[in-house]
């Protein structure tokens, strides 16, 4: 959380609150005391060592060129670019990057989220035999949510003026979360191995 505010980027601040939060009410929903305790104690140690870089920000963010509307969908994946998360240089390399003729908002950099043939073999095997408990269920749906948002573009119920989706743009970039997810899944299986 701290580091997306020292790059200055609201978005994954965002992301990062809403997965830590999801995590804290997944594991802690029954323990109230507990779930407080956990919440207050990021939030104070969050915002200490955030401080000194809250004035710049606000700064970087007042300076930022969008408009008055954010266009939500700009920088969603699209079907064609999914393969990249398998196989990472399916477009070419940075001198030869031809997922520019696809759509052309897309770079070199915001395209190739990569995870990994072994990986996502080791995550299809770990869904079928790891055992069900709290932390699977939670990085599947880490996978699942952060994977539909990825893709925005394509889902219709999202508005220009949806709260907090509306506000951003660059979607893709909430893949890393499902990547999180995907780790957890695939590591379990293989550590199990």
């Amino acid at each position: 959380i701290i580091n997306g505010v020292y790059w200055g980027h609201i978005q994954t601040v965002v992301i990062y609150v809403f997965t830590v939060v999801a995590y804290a009410i997944f594991f802690y929903i029954r323990r109230i005391k507990k779930l407080l305790f956990y919440l207050i104690t990021l939030g104070i140690i969050t915002i200490s060592l955030s401080l000194p870089q809250l004035y710049p920000t606000y700064l970087l963010y007042k300076n930022s060129h969008r408009g008055t509307l954010v266009d939500y969908t700009k920088g969603s994946l699209t079907p064609y670019i999914a393969p990249v998360t398998i196989y990472p240089f399916i477009f070419g390399r940075w001198k030869d990057y031809t997922a520019r003729k696809i759509i052309k908002e897309y770079t070199y950099t915001e395209t190739y989220i990569y995870l990994g043939i072994s990986i996502i073999i080791s995550l299809i095997f770990g869904i079928i035999f790891n055992k069900k408990d709290k932390l699977f269920y939670f990085s599947l749906f880490l996978i699942i949510l952060f994977l539909i948002l990825g893709f925005i573009r394509y889902l219709p119920f999202f508005t220009p003026y949806t709260p907090i989706i509306s506000w951003f743009r660059y979607w893709q970039r909430v893949i890393f979360v499902s990547s999180l997810g995907v780790g957890i899944i695939a590591g379990a299986f293989i550590e199990k191995g």
